[in-house]
C-alpha cells in the first residue's frame, strides 16, 4: 500500500481510509473456522467449497482459475495482439467475479455459523 501511496500522493489520504477498512479473509478464516475438509489451508479456494459446498467445483473449468495464473495472464495482455487480449481480459473478468461472489457466499456463510 506504501508504493501506491508513493505513485499517487494526493490520494494517500483516501487510500488510507479504504485500507483501514480492509480485512484479510485468509487472516480472518485462521482466526475463526475449523472444518476438517480444510485440511489446515483457509484460502479461499479450499474454504469457499466446505462452507458453499453448491462452489465445490466452482473454479475448475475456468481457463484462469488461481491468482498466480491471473498475474500471470494479466502481465500477457501487454504483448497480446488485440483479439488475444480481449480473450485474456474476459477470462481475468470471469475469475474476479467468481472470486468477489465467492467472498459474498462466503460471508452470507460465516454469518449463517454466528
Amino acid at each position: 500500500m506504501n508504493k501506491f501511496k508513493a505513485d499517487f500522493p494526493a490520494y494517500a489520504a483516501r487510500i488510507d481510509a479504504v485500507n483501514a477498512r480492509m480485512i484479510d479473509f485468509c487472516k480472518l478464516a485462521k482466526e475463526t473456522i475449523y472444518h476438517p475438509d480444510l485440511r489446515g489451508s483457509h484460502s479461499i479456494k479450499d474454504v469457499l467449497p466446505a462452507l458453499v459446498p453448491a462452489y465445490r467445483t466452482a473454479y475448475k473449468d475456468l481457463p484462469i482459475n488461481n491468482g498466480r495464473l491471473a498475474a500471470v495472464k494479466f502481465e500477457a495482455m501487454k504483448v497480446a495482439d488485440p483479439q488475444q487480449a480481449q480473450v485474456l481480459r474476459q477470462n481475468l473478468l470471469n475469475y474476479c467475479k467468481l472470486d468477489t461472489l465467492a467472498l459474498v457466499e462466503l460471508h452470507q456463510a460465516m454469518l449463517r455459523m454466528l
